[in-house]
């Protein structure tokens, strides 16, 4: 489905609350366009708020390093990693915070010492079908938006595919 930018803006005031901004993780539960069109649309979820009528500073608490690796320790169960869905389900930072603060959910983890994670074996369906899915019409995902997204890490795609394009190429999105 098409969305104008003043549907897609009034979707976002729909699902604030107490007039703050809404978290990408909040429109990503709601049966409403995804946080995917929003990040085609405008780019990134801070212009599609501001776009919206939010004001910048109320886009989101901004947390220092330490507070945000503190944080992957108290939603840590039993010393094990926490997940991306364990942050998107407890009070606090998004997986996205920590993707753009440390370049990436995996650096976040090895910083807040949990070590490295092994990479989970995708087969290649799995894989188009992620990037199928967070794609818009004909307009292929971005390495940032499949950072952003659960589900398999860029490196999975390069691993797989040998390049960024090729694996475009096989979700079918036309590449120049």
């Amino acid at each position: 489905m098409t969305y104008t930018n003043q549907e897609l803006s009034d979707w976002l005031r729909t699902c604030a609350t107490d007039g703050n901004p809404p978290k990408m993780k909040d429109v990503d539960k709601a049966n409403g366009p995804t946080v995917g069109t929003y990040l085609h649309r405008f780019g990134s979820w801070s212009d599609a708020l501001t776009a919206a009528g939010f004001e910048p500073e109320l886009a989101g608490r901004q947390y220092s390093s330490g507070e945000l690796l503190d944080h992957l320790h108290t939603i840590a169960e039993d010393g094990v990693a926490p997940t991306k869905e364990d942050t998107r389900v407890a009070e606090g930072p998004s997986p996205s915070t920590y993707q753009y603060r440390f370049a990436s959910w995996s650096e976040a983890l090895l910083l807040a010492g949990f070590g490295k994670t092994p990479a989970p074996e995708y087969t290649d369906q799995t894989l188009i079908d992620h990037l199928q899915q967070l794609g818009f019409e004909d307009i292929p995902p971005t390495i940032e938006q499949v950072q952003a997204a659960d589900g398999p890490a860029v490196q999975n795609y390069y691993q797989r595919f040998g390049t960024w394009k090729r694996a475009l190429t096989m979700a079918g999105f036309a590449t120049e």
